[in-house]
């Protein structure tokens, strides 16, 4: 498929969205013990995420949460 640099802009900038706000929930779920995001939304926004980096590789980052030593456990029980 093929994008515009408009595009591509938009996605780049939508993983970086992404990434951060996924860093910030897992550091307040984590550290602060203060969750901002349910799990379903968590998991929702973690998809797109992935879906982003399955399309477009260029756009994986090291510290993405997607990474497998960055992975968020999951739980057994729900909240």
């Amino acid at each position: 498929m093929r994008y515009s640099a408009q595009g591509m802009e938009n996605t780049a900038l939508r993983a970086e969205e992404l990434r951060s706000r996924l860093r910030e929930a897992s550091h307040r779920y984590y550290v602060l013990d203060a969750p901002t995001l349910s799990d379903v939304e968590y998991d929702r926004l973690f998809r797109e995420l992935e879906q982003i980096e399955a399309e477009h590789p260029d756009l994986i980052t090291p510290d993405s949460p997607t990474g497998a030593s960055g992975r968020r456990p999951a739980r057994s029980s729900p909240r």
